[in-house]
């Protein structure tokens, strides 16, 4: 149940005792209330005077009774209320609520109750209610879904980026490792047993590859290298010669 009135400024301009003395007033329209539905058994009233119009907030539960299966006495919100049941009442309250306002010029002299809006009311069935939640349940798993294949894909990639900087990590070690050998195969008089295996060990490399590789290699290396300087040789060759001489026998010739 909320009491609107027309003109907002009307209530920020009351002061706190003017507000408190709306308190009776609310309680005769609860009175009348359980009057007009006495098988809505009211829970709780709460009044809130700090907002732009008074108004009360109404919790209650609708009591049906004359059941047949279970307690005689079950919430039956469809028994108690109905679309044409919430128009009349509503009617009802409003035509009491400009009563009540009528009964106190004191504090509403000069002021109206808001008109009543049409389509305000609706009745959820149970079946609405079930398919409501059904389609944000829907909703819900659609989005779920969505961040969850978001999150697999993330934490691919996340996978592939730690196995990347694994890889990496472990090529830098074993770089390291390869400078460390190198530094004890050169060393010419090693002090310690693994620096002399490690040069026995690279000397002995040496000779075989000095012996079975050498060759090739070498053949292979200078026929590349001649061949790209026989290249740029030849490149050379085909440039355009110019046909002015240079400036020194250009002097020559005018002496």
């Amino acid at each position: 149940m909320i009491i609107q009135l027309g003109d907002a400024e009307f209530w920020n301009d009351k002061s706190l005792s003017e507000k408190k003395a709306m308190i009776p007033i609310f309680s005769e329209q609860i009175k009348y209330l359980e009057e007009l539905v006495p098988n809505f058994r009211i829970i709780s009233a709460v009044v809130h005077l700090d907002e732009k119009s008074p108004h009360a907030h109404i919790i209650g539960i609708p009591i049906g009774s004359g059941y047949t299966r279970g307690m005689n006495k079950q919430v039956a919100k469809t028994k108690v209320f109905t679309q044409e049941s919430l128009r009349v009442l509503q009617e009802k309250m409003h035509a009491k609520a400009e009563q009540d306002m009528a009964s106190h010029p004191e504090i509403f002299s000069g002021e109206s109750i808001k008109e009543i809006e049409k389509g305000r009311n609706s009745d959820w069935s149970k079946e609405f209610f079930i398919r409501q939640k059904a389609e944000k349940a829907e909703a819900i798993d659609a989005h779920l879904a969505t961040v969850t294949s978001k999150v697999t894909a993330y934490e691919n990639t996340l996978t592939t980026l730690n196995e990347q900087v694994e890889k990496r990590i472990q090529d830098m070690v074993e770089s390291e490792a390869q400078k460390d050998f190198l530094k004890l195969a050169f060393l010419e008089n090693p002090k310690t047993p693994l620096g002399k295996l490690v040069s026995q060990a690279w000397k002995r490399f040496k000779l075989w590859w000095d012996e079975h590789k050498r060759k090739g290699v070498e053949q292979r290396t200078r026929e590349s290298v001649l061949g790209k300087l026989e290249m740029l040789k030849n490149a050379v060759d085909d440039e355009p010669k110019s046909s002015s001489l240079p400036l020194r026998h250009k002097q020559s010739e005018l002496e």
